[in-house]
């Protein structure tokens, strides 16, 4: 028998966690659960608490099919992210290194040209060893 799971699965409350962290509001801070659970509820025309979505994203409680559907159109992302067990690796590892370029501080950056194997997880974790380092010298860690 071929397994066919994807290599490297991503439970779908880190797909979530990271989508908050990322996808924020316009003032720069995350989206707020109240705001999210009213978004999720009239587009599924069910209750979704704030204390749902909190769960939903910590994983202690499994997110039901019409939720993700309505999450999908809540946060500007490729469908597949929340909906493709097979192509999230992919677009996990491009919106981490989307979250470690915010989390760092960088306002602006160009990644044209250069090698095309580049990986984004070495980037990804380079940037995000110089993040640890800069907080470690400042003592915010």
């Amino acid at each position: 028998m071929i397994d066919d799971r994807p290599r490297h699965e991503i439970p779908l409350s880190r797909r979530l966690d990271l989508l908050f962290r990322v996808w924020r509001a316009s003032d720069g801070t995350e989206r707020d659960y109240d705001d999210v659970a009213c978004a999720v509820s009239s587009a599924t025309a069910t209750t979704v608490t704030a204390d749902d979505i909190a769960s939903f994203r910590r994983g202690t409680k499994r997110i039901p099919a019409n939720v993700v559907e309505a999450l999908v159109e809540i946060f500007p992302s490729s469908r597949k992210y929340l909906l493709d067990d097979t192509a999230a690796p992919r677009l996990h590892t491009q919106l981490t290194l989307i979250d470690e370029l915010v989390s760092g501080g960088i306002r602006g950056v160009r990644l044209r040209g250069g090698e095309p194997n580049t990986d984004p997880e070495r980037l990804t974790a380079v940037l995000r060893e110089l993040r640890e380092r800069r907080e470690r010298s400042v003592g915010l860690n």
